[in-house]
């Protein structure tokens, strides 16, 4: 759908009409311009902030989901970067309450939390995803996140290395976010720290730069049948190792290039000793070995042997998988042997049959600018059945701010800890592979406001507890399939701020004390034109609460609120305003920004008022 505005700019400056048009594809701006403004040039567009000249409207193809503003202005017919900065000019000068929104047609911010699509901002907490064709979040600052699984593969397992009887082991690789990011500090296993699973859990990670070298996993795998017993030598003492020989060799070749092979081992009778006196059992360890050569290179030389146990204590028929890593990708031949020396009785368990080989050629999948995580994980009581939830806290994208010397030829430098909402935003606004850098450039950014903005979110103010933070961070994950201006609007709503467009630059302004810069009085004020209203108390909001993900109980959505001193003493009823911070992890954060919300409801006197413009 496409939502279409009229705006007056005069006497008042408001909007006055709104309506939904369907989406039609090729149209133009021209196809949704009210009759008569086809024809005026007294009437300027702007679409989603971007202003569309009256010449230009046949050329704008409008794109799904539009907001198009149709403003008239009487008077000479004047260009259209005149009436938009006369239309900003007015708002910010005449204080008269006026959203820049209500000028340039934005549509609602979307909201986070009400997102079906968010893993992140949902009250079942923080999940992973399995899907194709999701948007690659954007994370920063320091946030958890679950990310969405690209590869999955499941191998069988070894219990001499787990210590466990059961099992098999999960390698998975997890998409998490837009790269480069800073740093992995957390990996997490269904709640779990990695400490808990000891060595049966690896991890590897890439943050993200346009050039990484790749992590494996995934990948093509080719089973193929074998079906033969590793027999043991029946003769000689497996501790003697000048006479001992071991069983018979199996000769394997490749049957493509590959990076690994994977030796699929059967335990028919289980793996076990049964003491025929007492019916006891007791663990047993079975022996083989594996080496390799290129094929290439048949008169060649032999890699080491490599020697592999396993130990079961189960009569059960049961499946190990031992790999052998190859050094580079090429076409093997591959010995294996069986190293058991034969049983001296039937009480021993421990057959051993070769039921496959699996060859892997691993991925070659660098996912440039995506950081990404390569966990293998052996199954035991901590962690089986389904596949586990990972989670993982990262401190976000590696992004930069200026140094604030020149703006006419700025420097930017690096803005760690990268969660200040200020360079954030510009970020978001310069990057042309997720942002909005494809139309615009730092010479459409007003720099000196952003820099004011940013030292305001980092000035130190108490936290409740009698120290010190910065007033104003951003940590979110970016997850949903929205709009970048929205995603703007709503880092801006964490740190009281609001962008203001002037012709073709963006500036910001911050909610603050400051200096007034604009006089009115009786002489400048058109004659009946002043209004003043004021707000019942019994209709105004009595308290505000401040919905946002806590780090402190794992990112969490949590409440705080903040009540009305005031009302509560006049015995007024209870009427609650909810905003939702998207952004916030901090609960003192989340306590100044509820008092912030809850004084601006105090304010139930409002003015209005005509002035030319030449009186500002």
């Amino acid at each position: 759908m496409i939502r279409v505005h009229r705006v007056t700019a005069w006497p008042h400056c408001r909007v006055t009409e709104t309506e939904l048009r369907l989406y039609r594809d090729d149209a133009t701006v021209a196809d949704y311009a009210p009759a008569e403004a086809l024809t005026d040039s007294h009437y300027a567009c702007v679409a989603n902030g971007e202003l569309i000249y009256h010449g230009d409207w046949q050329d704008r193809q409008v794109q799904y989901s539009d907001d198009l503003a149709f403003v008239h202005l009487p008077g000479e017919p004047i260009t259209g970067a005149m009436i938009v900065e006369a239309l900003v000019t007015a708002v910010i000068a005449y204080g008269i309450g006026l959203g820049i929104n209500a000028i340039w047609g934005e549509p609602d911010v979307d909201n986070p939390f009400e997102n079906a699509q968010s893993k992140t901002y949902s009250f079942d907490g923080i999940e992973n995803t399995a899907s194709s064709g999701l948007p690659i979040p954007i994370v920063y600052g320091t946030h958890v996140v679950g990310g969405n699984i690209v590869s999955v593969n499941l191998e069988g397992n070894n219990p001499y290395i787990t210590g466990e009887n059961f099992g098999n082991a999960l390698d998975l690789v997890l998409a998490l976010c837009e790269g480069e990011i800073d740093a992995v500090l957390e990996t997490r296993i269904n709640g779990n720290e990695l400490s808990a699973y000891g060595a049966r859990v690896t991890v590897e990670h890439n943050l993200g730069a346009n050039y990484q070298s790749p992590l494996g996993g995934g990948g093509q795998f080719q089973l193929y049948s074998v079906g033969l017993e590793l027999v043991n030598n029946p003769n000689g003492d497996p501790n003697d190792t000048t006479t001992w020989q071991g069983g018979p060799i199996l000769d394997y070749q490749t049957n493509q290039s590959v990076d690994r092979v994977r030796f699929n081992v059967t335990h028919p009778r289980g793996l076990i000793y049964l003491n025929p006196t007492n019916g006891n059992s007791n663990p047993e360890t079975t022996a083989f070995r594996v080496r390799y050569r290129l094929a290439s290179a048949p008169t060649g030389v032999w890699s080491p042997w490599q020697n592999r146990f396993v130990t079961g204590n189960q009569i059960a028929p049961f499946t190990t998988v031992e790999e052998l890593q190859l050094p580079s990708r090429d076409v093997y031949d591959v010995q294996i042997q069986n190293w058991k020396a034969s049983p001296t009785s039937s009480a021993y368990h421990h057959d051993l049959f070769l039921d496959s080989i699996t060859e892997v050629i691993d991925s070659d999948a660098q996912y440039p600018n995506v950081a990404h995580t390569r966990l293998r994980i052996e199954a035991d009581r901590s962690a089986s059945g389904s596949l586990p939830t990972i989670t993982q806290t990262i401190r976000g994208r590696k992004i930069q701010k200026w140094d604030g010397l020149d703006a006419d030829n700025p420097t930017f430098v690096d803005a760690s800890p990268y969660n200040n909402p200020a360079w954030c935003a510009l970020d978001l606004l310069l990057n042309a592979r997720y942002g909005m850098g494809r139309w615009f450039d730092y010479t459409n950014v007003d720099l000196q406001s952003f820099k004011d903005w940013a030292d305001y979110c980092d000035e130190q103010v108490d936290d409740g507890t009698g120290n010190l933070e910065a007033r104003c961070t951003f940590d979110a994950v970016i997850d949903g399939d929205g709009n970048a201006w929205n995603t703007l609007l709503q880092i801006a709503a964490t740190s009281r701020a609001m962008f203001v467009i002037v012709g073709d630059t963006i500036r910001v302004k911050v909610e603050k004390a400051r200096q007034p810069v604009q006089l009115f009085t009786m002489a400048n004020i058109k004659r009946d034109s002043w209004r003043q209203t004021w707000v019942s108390n019994k209709l105004r909001t009595t308290r505000v609460e401040v919905r946002y993900l806590n780090k402190d109980m794992d990112y969490l959505v949590d409440v705080e609120g903040i009540d009305d001193q005031d009302s509560l003493e006049l015995g007024l009823p209870q009427r609650t305003t909810t905003i939702d911070r998207f952004g916030i992890t901090r609960r003192s954060q989340a306590v100044r920004e509820a008092r912030f919300a809850m004084n601006l409801q105090k304010l139930t006197q409002t003015v209005e008022f005509e002035a030319d413009l030449d009186a500002v």
